[in-house]
């Protein structure tokens, strides 16, 4: 299957993990309808910064470091929320809901997990339940 861009630009996130919960830049979101629902972005654009004394690449690093402890992610952004929500609808209708979901997160390389997917409103997307996986 082939990967769907639902936005380029970038998006504010929550991003929980080990260490505590960090506000963060994505970009590039993207989705591929399968037998798993896989998403993927990316933060990368956090470390390409001049002052690496901003918080947000100081986090950034943090994170890249503790990948392996990301526990969820909370997207804000109506144009994400109903591209995702239009895609899943379009899967429903032809073969049935996806038997799970997969997240790809770019940040020095790509991380893979199993996740949770849920749109509590219609402005948020959850992604919980991280668990790190192989592609």
């Amino acid at each position: 299957m082939r990967w769907w861009d639902v936005r380029k630009g970038s998006v504010g996130v929550t991003v929980t993990y080990g260490y505590g919960d960090s506000g963060l830049l994505i970009e590039k979101f993207a989705v591929r309808p399968g037998d798993s629902f896989d998403v993927r972005f990316d933060m990368g654009k956090n470390l390409r910064t001049r002052n690496k004394q901003e918080n947000s690449y100081i986090d950034a690093q943090d994170l890249a470091n503790n990948m392996d402890s990301v526990t969820s992610i909370e997207i804000s952004d109506d144009t994400i929320v109903k591209g995702v929500s239009k895609h899943l609808q379009r899967l429903k209708k032809s073969s049935g809901l996806p038997k799970g979901v997969r997240v790809c997160i770019v940040l020095n390389g790509e991380h893979w997990y199993n996740a949770r997917l849920s749109i509590p409103d219609e402005y948020t997307l959850m992604l919980d339940g991280l668990k790190p996986t192989d592609e």
